[in-house]
């Protein structure tokens, strides 16, 4: 194993701290870290941002889904829910939605 010298550490090391500036993160507001986001979908999450020494926080999402959008930059408006199903599936055909009605047999 070959060691690295402290003076390319010390550039690695200042690289690494400078890709991560402004990136987001999300964690839950009981400060419970290290819990998976499915434990509790519904609970708010505290989104903070990283400023090269430490993490500043930044906003509230209201759950784990806003808290997502936030992180990848995804609006409001592309993330407008599909709508409802009426049915299954049959034969390989798409499913019922509510914009679409089945054809009536006779």
């Amino acid at each position: 194993m070959t060691e690295e010298p402290f003076e390319e550490w010390a550039v690695n090391l200042l690289a690494r701290r400078a890709a991560r500036v402004g990136m987001l993160r999300a964690s839950l507001i009981d400060g419970s870290a290290g819990r998976g986001a499915h434990v509790n979908p519904t609970a708010p999450r505290l989104m903070a941002r990283w400023d090269v020494y430490r993490w500043v926080p930044e906003t509230v999402a209201a759950d784990y889904a806003a808290a997502q959008r936030m992180l990848h930059g995804i609006s409001s408006a592309q993330a407008e829910p599909a709508p409802p199903l009426l049915g299954r599936s049959c034969r390989g055909q798409p499913a019922v939605t509510a914009s679409r009605q089945p054809r009536s047999w006779p």
